[in-house]
């Protein structure tokens, strides 16, 4: 949903007749313009002189939960950047299911070491005695995180090796050249439980994050959502120089389905990119006699603003094209993933972190469905969510199967089908949340589920 508020600034003084207020000026900010900053800030300038600077952030809140204050050292067979999490073991619906989640990380040496002693970090506990899962990584710049080994425990048992001064042994280690079990041993140095919060010394390194990240979370976390649009070019389309055309380009500036879909749905997704580069892909349509499934719309690789989408859709018609068949959207879907996995990279080398939204538009005539589906599987390992856009009065069963499947066979849900006719008549924001409501879930339980937390920038103990 787009939330939109006004900030109000005044001059307040006090003179003979009382206390006065001058208003100085006012602005309307919608949180997706300042989300999408990259310091999750926007400015506006006022009419007479000055301006406003907006910055969203996290509130941070002090549940009234114990706080468990552990201090912990670790001996190691071989030299590594070693450094530790731990998890709280959650029961599950079903008889014998749970889940483990991280409550804390800390942080890395930048230099090789076989033993090393961590400063007290603390985490919020609810039970009286929780499970745990403590579990050591060596931070490798070429291999990513590599599994050390863990130890499943509990807030007692840590206790218990505390008063008789032993060491917690690995129970399984990875790969062998990082030690046999038995040869790498953590040590609980220090560990106590805190009934009042406000009794924690403000010096103890305090993991926050005691629960699931949401959208916003990850994205007042340095994570940048980006669009990507692809559009259908098919000959069932009709001919764009037709006024019965999905494709026509009207005279006066009305804006044809396809239009209008790019700018309802776009203009909500591109608020939350920060650099407003779009790349444009079409599929369905022949160049020198070949037919192209994901072809570049426009002349450069990435548009400016949603208005760089829609004038590369209009300039397509002249650029040699001709709409083709059959409609396939399995190459735009697997250019998507690809795109999205690099970008997400990049992105964690940086810091940061990246999701990516396709939007496909479509007059649905799709030529392999299942296919489609296989495909749509497999970009579902990406940091991705495909949206795909009805056009037109065609049979959308297909679609609508795409957007179901995920149900029956227990796959990720990465795919989202709205039909554009059916919301006509209905207000904008009913079909940007038609579009839309699905992609918070989609990006949070994507990095959720990997270990992947919000950057630094929100949770400062993550040694991603």
């Amino acid at each position: 949903k787009e939330l939109y508020f006004e900030v109000s600034v005044y001059h307040e003084y006090e003179d003979e007749d009382g206390v006065k207020r001058t208003p100085l000026g006012c602005s309307t900010f919608e949180t997706g313009n300042i989300l999408g900053n990259s310091l999750n800030r926007a400015v506006k300038w006022l009419k007479d002189s000055g301006s406003i600077c907006v910055m969203v952030q996290r509130e941070q809140k002090h549940m009234e939960e114990k706080i468990l204050s552990l201090k912990l050292s670790v001996e190691l067979q071989k030299e590594s950047r070693v450094f530790y999490e731990v998890e709280r073991k959650l029961q599950c619906s079903g008889e014998n299911s749970s889940s483990w989640q991280p409550i804390c990380r800390s942080d890395y040496d930048m230099d090789k070491v076989k033993s090393r002693e961590w400063p007290e970090s603390s985490m919020v506990i609810t039970e009286e005695n929780p499970s745990l899962r403590i579990t050591l990584r060596s931070h490798s710049t070429k291999k990513g995180n590599v599994l050390i080994g863990y130890v499943e425990t509990s807030v007692n048992k840590l206790l218990q090796t505390l008063d008789h001064d032993e060491s917690l042994e690995l129970d399984w280690c990875a790969p062998k050249s990082q030690g046999k079990d038995g040869e790498n041993k953590i040590k609980v140095v220090s560990i106590s439980i805190i009934e009042d919060r406000s009794e924690k010394d403000d010096t103890v390194n305090e993991c926050t994050n005691y629960s699931e990240p949401t959208f916003i979370n990850y994205i007042t976390g340095a994570c940048t959502l980006s669009l990507y649009v692809a559009i259908d070019y098919t000959i069932s389309n009709g001919d764009p120089r037709k006024e019965e055309s999905l494709h026509c380009i009207h005279p006066r500036g009305k804006l044809n389905d396809y239009e209008s879909a790019i700018f309802s749905i776009g203009e909500v997704v591109a608020k939350y990119d920060s650099d407003q580069k779009f790349p444009v892909w079409g599929f369905g349509a022949k160049f020198e006699g070949i037919v192209r499934n994901a072809f570049q719309v426009g002349g450069k690789d990435e548009v400016d603003g949603i208005n760089g989408i829609l004038q590369a859709y209009r300039s397509s018609f002249q650029s040699g094209l001709v709409m083709s068949s059959p409609c396939v959207l399995t190459d735009v879907i697997r250019a998507a993933a690809s795109r999205a996995t690099q970008s997400l990279h990049i992105a964690m080398a940086n810091g940061g972190l990246a999701y990516s939204i396709l939007l496909i538009l479509t007059q649905g005539n799709i030529d392999d469905v299942n296919s489609t589906k296989e495909i749509l599987i497999e970009a579902s390992a990406a940091p991705l969510s495909v949206i795909i856009v009805g056009i037109g009065n065609n049979d959308f069963t297909d679609m609508q199967f795409l957007d179901d499947y995920h149900e029956a066979e227990g796959e990720r849900d990465i795919c989202n089908f709205v039909e554009f006719e059916k919301y006509r008549s209905e207000d904008i924001s009913v079909l940007r949340s038609a579009t839309l409501d699905e992609i918070p879930e989609q990006l949070s339980s994507y990095f959720y589920k990997r270990g992947i937390m919000p950057s630094s920038k929100v949770f400062d103990n993550s040694p991603f």
